[in-house]
This record gives C-alpha cells, sequence and structure tokens, in this order.
C-alpha cells in the first residue's frame, strides 16, 4: 500500500459497501424480517446477503468479505496502534531527513560565498 496510502478511503469505501449492501438486502425483506433485525455488524450483513442468494455473485461476495477484512485492520484499537507507531516511526524518519537536507543546504551556500 506504500506509506502515503490514505487510511480516510477505507473507512469511505467500506461505509459505502455497507450502504449498498443495506440498501440491497432491504429491497428483499419483508416488514417481518426487517423488524426481527436486532443488530447488523459489517460481518453479519455481509453473512446475510450470502445467506439471502442472488444478491451479490460470488467473485463480489468475496470481494466484500475482503473490504471487510482490510476495513478490521483499521477499525479495532490494537491494529490502529501499530498503525499509529508506523506513522510515528515514518514521520520520524522524514523529520530526520529534512533536518539532513538543511544542514546540507546551509554547507553549500557557505561554500557558494
Amino acid at each position: 500500500m506504500g506509506e502515503d496510502f490514505d487510511i480516510a478511503s477505507i473507512f469511505h469505501s467500506s461505509s459505502a459497501l455497507a450502504l449498498g449492501l443495506i440498501i440491497r438486502l432491504n429491497t428483499t425483506l419483508s416488514d417481518e424480517e426487517t423488524a426481527k433485525i436486532r443488530r447488523l455488524t459489517f460481518e453479519s450483513l455481509i453473512e446475510k446477503i450470502e445467506r439471502r442468494g442472488g444478491l451479490l455473485d460470488k467473485e463480489h461476495y468475496e470481494l466484500a468479505g475482503n473490504v471487510r477484512y482490510i476495513r478490521n485492520c483499521y477499525v479495532y484499537f490494537e491494529n490502529m496502534m501499530v498503525s499509529i507507531k508506523r506513522s510515528h516511526e515514518y514521520y520520524k524518519n522524514r523529520e530526520s531527513i529534512l533536518a539532513k537536507y538543511k544542514s546540507e543546504k546551509k554547507g553549500n551556500s557557505q561554500r557558494s560565498l
């Protein structure tokens, strides 16, 4: 994914996918079935879509599961701590590169005098 991967894109794409799946599922549910749904997690939404049959083909069902898996890597606290640590290391190293560049630039400007 690279160091500059936009984490927000994961949240936006998974939210759009969840909304699309909810709309698709809702078109097939009766009022009684809708009333029985108490808690609808991303995982249970994907499972309901699969059990319903005909709402997604196999390829798109698997893709939805993969999006959920990637999303989970960023959503849960433990995973966020790893991501924050990686970002911190990246920016810490980036600052040192900038500091080195400034010192080299000073040295070059002194030489040109």
